[in-house]
């Protein structure tokens, strides 16, 4: 800071605000130019590095006079192209498989292959009506418990109970035959009930569970088929079903 202030300070100011700004403005731009020399300095010391790292690179790539040294009135070797030679042993073979090929060989007669005797098919035994006893698991929860005619699959989980008379047909179409099997009697019998129409001879949630839906089977029997309910937050909700064969 001068000693001198020229400027004018306040009542209580000790300390000039303009002359400690110029003291700091002449310190910042010393320090720049400080800072420049020393960038030019080690720009320059960079410049001279790489040119002697090129000049040595140079010198190493330089040909020896010994080598580039050519007699006067001596006209350069042509450079012979090198040509392999095969040797007697390895000509040998070809020649002897030439002058001596092999003997053609003559196919064998092919084998006759008798034609297949056509076997007695015997007419498919139909399966019984009545299931085979124990616990038949069918996917994501569900699962059917056999008891000599009684069949009980059991859906009580969020995808499949419902109150709904079409997606209870739906369950009972994609299990039943499943349990029963493909060519049992109790899926043919429900396969001749057209889609839509196996719950609606009454309410799924009050009327059916109580009366249930009849299939007729051959030879006189009835396949039923009892939809069971228990009780849900918005009503009973249908979570299992009988398929009973009398």
């Amino acid at each position: 800071m001068p000693t001198a202030c020229p400027h004018e300070t306040r009542h209580g100011v000790t300390v000039c605000l303009h002359c400690r700004h110029a003291a700091l403005a002449e310190a910042r731009s010393r320090r720049n130019s400080l800072l420049s020399r020393v960038g030019l300095a080690v720009l320059g010391v960079g410049a001279l590095v790489s040119m002697g790292i090129a000049g040595a690179g140079a010198l190493e790539g330089r040909p020896s006079p010994a080598r580039s040294r050519v007699t006067p009135g001596t006209p350069p070797q042509a450079t012979r192209p090198v040509v392999a030679v095969e040797s007697r042993a390895e000509i040998a073979p070809a020649a002897t498989l030439v002058s001596n090929p092999a003997p053609a060989v003559t196919p064998a007669p092919a084998a006759v292959t008798p034609a297949p005797v056509a076997m007695p098919v015997a007419a498919p035994v139909a399966a019984p009506a009545a299931p085979v006893e124990g616990r038949t698991e069918l996917g994501e929860g569900v699962y059917a418990m056999r008891a000599g005619d009684t069949v009980t699959v059991h859906f009580d989980t969020p995808l499949t109970r419902t109150r709904y008379a079409e997606k209870f047909e739906r369950i009972v179409r994609s299990t039943l035959p499943r349990v029963m099997g493909e060519t049992s009697a109790a899926a043919s019998a429900l396969a001749t009930v057209p889609v839509g129409q196996l719950a609606v001879a009454g309410d799924l949630l009050t009327e059916l569970p109580a009366r249930g839906i009849e299939l007729p089977l051959d030879a006189g029997r009835t396949l039923t088929l009892w939809p069971e309910t228990r009780p849900g937050m918005d009503g009973p909700l249908v979570v299992r079903y009988r398929a009973v064969i009398k």
